[in-house]
């Protein structure tokens, strides 16, 4: 099975040292939509709390790499999303990105770790 990146994704779960872990934090919620034309947006925020932090960037998924350059910041941001580095526009990245099980995979270095965010496919958008 074929799975397209074009979609809207939510934060489900992490792998460190080849090992899952359910999430951190039940009510951190962060979403991930990739759009046909290019676009992705980056959504995040806690339930019960007020604020969140939201971007656009451009991007291209090829060869198991997400790279992205942020093109819009969300005007209504947390002042604490300031803090976030993929919050800064023209910040640009490049993650490993696979798909696995019908799941997107994404890469990070935590320290001399890596540490996998593992991120399961929406049939409804983000409210």
């Amino acid at each position: 099975m074929i799975t397209s990146i074009i979609a809207t994704w939510i934060f489900s779960g992490l792998i460190y040292q080849g090992k899952p872990f359910p999430l951190p934090n039940p009510n951190l919620k962060i979403y991930f939509q990739f759009d046909d034309k290019g676009t992705d947006t980056l959504l995040y925020f806690r339930d019960g709390e007020q604020g969140h932090c939201r971007r656009s960037a451009q991007y291209t998924f090829a060869t198991n790499q997400l790279t992205q350059t942020v093109t819009w910041i969300d005007p209504d941001n947390a002042e604490w999303c300031a803090q976030d580095p993929d919050m800064q526009m023209g910040a640009k990245s490049t993650t490993a990105a696979w798909f696995e099980d019908g799941h997107l995979h994404l890469q990070f270095q935590m320290g001399d770790q890596d540490i996998i965010y593992v991120w399961d496919k929406l049939v409804d958008k983000p409210k």
